[in-house]
């Protein structure tokens, strides 16, 4: 916990200062930081040992990496992803992992956020633990979060054929990726937030965590549909609390009512965040459902500063960044304590203490 800590303390300093000067330094720096710190980790994460144990099968006996039941535990893709590194070893696919986790949010930031805002998206990167640490360890959904951000450029030039074929590839690392197509005709949908609008989703999303459970043996075999081993990572998270439900649909009501002032592009990363917002009372209904929230979650990292900058009064402002970061602060202590996580995040380990190279 310490090092993660550390970590985002430094990032965020560093884009501070950046941004006095109108410049991106920070931001590298931060991402440098980011790729040292996934790339170098040791036996840290629930599944770190699980992957580690399956790379080295495949490493012992490559036919497997082509064997379809295989394919029942781990996707083809993940499988043949460690047999292209097996002559690398297990810490060389990790490093590669991390190369491209940080070249992808790295450009995903630069791209999207003001220079004045780097530091806050850094921040919500680093302490929200749905980022940066669950995703550390679920790595097979890391992949194919990473295809789905890269997609978004084809729902943004409305390239519909490509956008199937990033989200077909990604269920070759994580089958659960396969229900990013459910959402592709809002995605694609030009339409902005009207009042109307707004109030019939807001009005959908407070019906569902008033009333979901009666749903829940339904969507629940639903759900069970994309594999009941994905539920290792699943967790009702702060959602579930009154203070977490005020929260949380206070920044929906300010993502659905700041739509329509945005630009095209940022829009598009309002719209995923909409779909992430109304997948909340789902994750109360059936707990596995968090996993497909995954893929959307990384758009607040990118509305989260536009809410922000869009916000009139200061005294708004005033009250809005304090919340949102302790709220996001509480968390990240929560995370290192909890029953599921505490064990395998607590303490961080590189490579280098491991017994022998892999």
């Amino acid at each position: 916990m310490i090092v993660s800590l550390i970590l985002g303390i430094i990032c965020i300093l560093l884009n501070l200062i950046a941004s006095n000067q109108k410049s991106d330094w920070g931001l590298k720096l931060s991402f440098v930081m980011v790729f040292l710190f996934l790339g170098l980790r040791y036996n840290f994460g629930n599944d770190y040992e699980a992957y580690m144990e399956i790379f080295n099968r495949v490493k012992e006996n490559p036919d497997i990496a082509f064997d379809q039941k295989m394919y029942i535990f781990y996707e083809p893709g993940w499988m043949i992803l460690n047999w292209v590194f097996k002559s690398v070893g297990f810490f060389g696919m990790t490093m590669t992992i991390a190369f491209f986790y940080s070249i992808i949010v790295y450009k995903l930031i630069k791209k999207n956020i003001p220079y004045q805002y780097y530091w806050l998206a850094v921040f919500f990167v680093v302490f929200n633990p749905g980022f940066l640490l669950v995703q550390s360890t679920a790595m097979r959904q890391m992949v194919a979060i990473l295809i789905f951000l890269l997609s978004i450029n084809y729902i943004y030039n409305k390239r519909i054929l490509a956008f199937i074929i990033c989200i077909l590839f990604a269920a070759t690392f994580h089958y659960s990726s396969l229900t990013l197509l459910i959402f592709a005709p809002f995605l694609f949908d030009n339409r902005r937030v009207s009042l109307l609008y707004g109030t019939t989703l807001f009005s959908v999303y407070l019906f569902l965590f008033l009333f979901g459970s009666l749903m829940a043996t339904y969507f629940g075999q639903l759900v069970s549909i994309f594999s009941e081993r994905y539920e290792s990572y699943s967790d009702k998270g702060t959602a579930n609390s009154g203070l977490g439900f005020l929260f949380y649909s206070s920044l929906f009501i300010l993502t659905l009512n700041l739509d329509k002032l945005q630009d095209k592009r940022i829009a598009l990363f309002f719209k995923l965040a909409i779909v992430y917002f109304m997948l909340m009372p789902f994750t109360l209904i059936v707990e596995m459902t968090s996993r497909i929230g995954m893929y959307f979650s990384p758009a607040v990292v990118i509305v989260y500063p536009f809410i922000f900058k869009k916000l009139k009064s200061n005294i708004s402002k005033s009250f809005f960044l304090p919340i949102i970061m302790i709220f996001t602060m509480y968390q990240f202590f929560q995370f290192f304590y909890s029953v599921t996580y505490k064990d395998y995040f607590m303490e961080y380990h590189t490579f280098f203490s491991a017994p022998k190279w892999n």
